[in-house]
């Protein structure tokens, strides 16, 4: 990294290359103000959410649920998720499920998703105390050296404030999609 001028040289491998493309998409989240988190993003319309979570929390499940009947919502990503402090939500076109792409767009953040197994549909407000740890467990974290640990928490703590955090409690049912887009109507 040089100024402006970021400089790869990418061997011939598809890894590689996407490697440095996330470096570079978070560099330039970075010097945009936002971060970026491991979750899925999809809206109804201008307003969505970002779930966020760990391999194997569900994420992609969601994503897929949400965006079949009856919930139909629009996917952004189901891999990593653009978060401004403003309230803005982008997806990004990193994906971990190659036939499924996403629609890379702005939307308003209604809330932010930690996720949870489970036998019903639930949304459960969850105080900053208890998310803060978890949302920071789950910021990207490439080479860059483009945000200090300080910053990356006064960013999360900002976004947490504007949005807040719910607890999904969810089942592997395509109801969860038409669950999360009437809580949108709230």
């Amino acid at each position: 990294m040089k100024g402006e001028l970021l400089e790869a040289h990418i061997p011939d491998d598809k890894w590689a290359a996407e490697s440095v493309l996330r470096i570079a998409w978070q560099i330039s989240t970075f010097r945009q103000g936002g971060v970026l988190m491991h979750g899925c993003g999809f809206a109804w319309g201008d307003r969505g959410f970002a779930a966020i979570g760990h391999s194997t929390a569900g994420k992609s499940t969601l994503a897929r649920l949400s965006c079949g009947p009856p919930g139909d919502a629009t996917l952004l990503t189901d891999e990593i998720v653009q978060l401004f402090p403003d309230g803005r939500l982008f997806g990004t076109p990193f994906r971990s499920d190659t036939e499924t792409p996403g629609t890379p767009g702005d939307v308003r953040l209604e809330s932010l998703l930690l996720l949870t197994k489970g036998v019903h549909e639930q949304l459960d407000v969850v105080p900053a105390t208890t998310a803060i740890p978890e949302l920071l467990g789950q910021l990207y974290r490439g080479t860059s050296e483009e945000m200090s640990p300080a910053e990356a928490v006064r960013r999360v703590l900002a976004l947490v404030d504007r949005v807040g955090v719910q607890r999904l409690t969810f089942r592997k049912d395509p109801v969860v999609g038409a669950f999360l887009q009437r809580s949108l109507k709230r």
